[in-house]
């Protein structure tokens, strides 16, 4: 009976030897991140893209318009100056007259934003001059030699 069960024993040895390689790769590459190649370079499955930076600015650009606010369109503008959006952002706020009911909500330049509001809706020389001299560090004070050039 001995020499029956030979046969078998080799079968079966043949075939876990010939799986040791490819259970050796599966056992130490589990729980690895999978790698899938992309546009000539390999990236990790699941690994999010980079944002669109255009679709960023212009989600930030609506979220100023639907604030509502002036403050909302000047921190825009304070953030963004040399973009498109920006543009439009002092267009939107040129049509308003009326200063905010309420100071932007946890914003540290609150006070800044409110202070150029009241500056624009002057519209005096020195009204901006004032501003620049008062918030000379800011980026808004960039904005106002821009808008008044002395």
């Amino acid at each position: 009976m001995r020499v029956q069960i030979w046969p078998t024993t080799c079968l079966a040895l043949s075939v876990l030897f010939a799986a040791l390689p490819w259970w050796a790769a599966v056992s130490r590459d589990r729980g690895a991140p999978q790698l899938r190649e992309e546009g000539g370079m390999v990236a990790q499955a699941g690994m999010a893209r980079p944002p669109d930076d255009a679709a960023v600015l212009a989600q930030e650009f609506r979220g100023a318009v639907d604030d509502g606010s002036n403050a909302a369109l000047i921190r825009f503008i304070a953030r963004h100056p040399e973009t498109a959006l920006a543009d439009e952002a002092r267009r939107r706020l040129q049509q308003r007259t009326a200063p905010d009911e309420r100071p932007l909500a946890n914003d540290p330049d609150a006070a800044v934003y409110a202070a150029f509001d009241a500056a624009r809706r002057t519209g005096t020389a020195e009204a901006w001059r004032n501003f620049a001299r008062t918030y000379a560090n800011h980026p808004l004070a960039a904005e106002v030699n821009r808008l008044a050039p002395p």
